[in-house]
């Protein structure tokens, strides 16, 4: 069983086996979750993502830290999000993953979001349930599963903490 826990602390401030990260190798645009990470560790993490050929959308792939930073992850699972899947398999493909790498926990930024964490299209609910969703079937498909703890990092806003914890425990 994975226990998904909701957090107002910044991604970078959570302690974790690794942080979840989306990439769209496309728009070759930054993330919150991007600006937090190298605001923390520079580009030591982004730096080795593949650049020479096009990545398959959904395919997750581990970057270890190999320099000591003081921060509070050692890792990032890049996720490529090129937009045309749901999130909860997205997410699985990073569950998989950490799981092969014996990762114990990991810390997700709400995703598909704008840029300042804003829902912008009242999406956040649905992005919430897939997170959890997500839990609840990998689960199921890896009963024996190392990983243990997922943190949904919903940034410093009381309204979405309150939103995101009706969400899950539907």
């Amino acid at each position: 069983m994975i226990s998904l826990h909701i957090s107002k602390k910044r991604i970078t401030d959570i302690p974790s086996d690794a942080i979840i990260a989306f990439v769209n190798t496309k728009e070759n645009s930054s993330t919150p979750t991007d600006r937090a990470i190298i605001g923390v560790a520079n580009d030591h993490f982004h730096r080795r993502i593949p650049k020479s050929t096009p990545l398959p959308d959904g395919m997750a792939f581990v970057v270890r830290r190999t320099q000591m930073y003081p921060i509070r992850f050692d890792n990032v699972i890049f996720v490529v999000d090129e937009g045309n899947k749901k999130i909860d398999e997205l997410l699985l493909g990073a569950m998989r993953a950490a799981n092969k790498e014996h990762m114990r926990s990991l810390s997700l930024l709400i995703p598909r979001l704008d840029a300042k964490q804003k829902d912008v299209d009242g999406q956040f609910e649905a992005i919430c349930i897939a997170v959890a969703r997500a839990c609840e079937t990998y689960a199921k498909e890896e009963p024996n599963t190392r990983l243990f703890a997922l943190t949904l990092s919903v940034g410093e806003d009381d309204a979405l903490l309150g939103r995101a914890l009706s969400c899950i425990r539907r």
